[in-house]
């Protein structure tokens, strides 16, 4: 997170937000984390979770469009966007208002990515 912005903390203390992705992801035995612009106050939620083979194909019709900013979707809503990445056995999600468009999220989508590898 430090070379994407370096002002971003991480907040110890970190509860989804009901129907969230992240929410989504925790109810799936997976982990989620907030980070938090020191400055503006501006989140980035990111998740991961390891859903069922045979969730893959629900997750992936909800995700939103298809991008070609990374192998994902992308979906905004009320000013939040969210990528989602299905990576091996893996489902990644990163939502912040920060992502207006897909192309916003891809540096954080390849260093999550590339962590799970």
């Amino acid at each position: 997170m430090y070379d994407f912005n370096p002002n971003y903390v991480l907040l110890n203390n970190f509860t989804p937000a009901a129907g969230s992705t992240a929410a989504a992801a925790v109810d799936l035995q997976g982990t989620a984390c907030r980070w938090e612009n020191g400055t503006s106050g501006t989140t980035i939620d990111v998740s991961v979770a390891q859903p069922a083979p045979s969730a893959i194909s629900t997750l992936k019709a909800n995700a939103g469009a298809s991008t070609d900013s990374y192998a994902g979707y992308f979906s905004s809503q009320g000013g939040t966007g969210t990528a989602q990445v299905f990576t091996g056995p893996y489902w990644v999600t990163i939502s912040s208002p920060l992502f207006s468009r897909a192309s916003n999220a891809t540096a954080l989508v390849a260093d999550v990515t590339a962590a799970l590898k």
